[in-house]
C-alpha cells in the first residue's frame, strides 16, 4: 500500500520501481485525492487499486485481499 503524494516524492514513481523490479508484486495507491489524473496516473504507473482514505476500515481490508488475490 503505498501513500499517492509522500513528503519526498510520490507514491507513483515508487510504485512504478518496484513493478519494474518486481512484477508480482500488487501495490494499491491510498489517497486523499479523488481526482481523475491521480487515478489515471496510478493505473499506468502499474497500481492494482486505488482507494480513498475515507474508506471505511472493513473496506479497506477488503480492497487489500482483493489486490492480494490478483483481482
Amino acid at each position: 500500500m503505498l501513500d499517492v503524494r509522500l513528503p519526498d516524492g510520490d507514491g507513483m514513481s515508487v510504485c512504478r520501481e518496484i513493478r519494474s523490479a518486481m512484477p508480482q508484486v500488487a501495490c494499491l495507491m491510498l489517497t486523499s485525492f479523488g481526482d481523475d489524473d491521480a487515478f489515471f496516473d496510478a493505473i499506468m504507473a502499474g497500481a492494482a487499486g486505488y482507494v480513498l482514505k475515507q474508506i471505511r476500515g472493513t473496506d479497506l481490508v477488503g480492497a487489500v485481499r482483493t489486490v492480494a488475490a490478483g483481482r
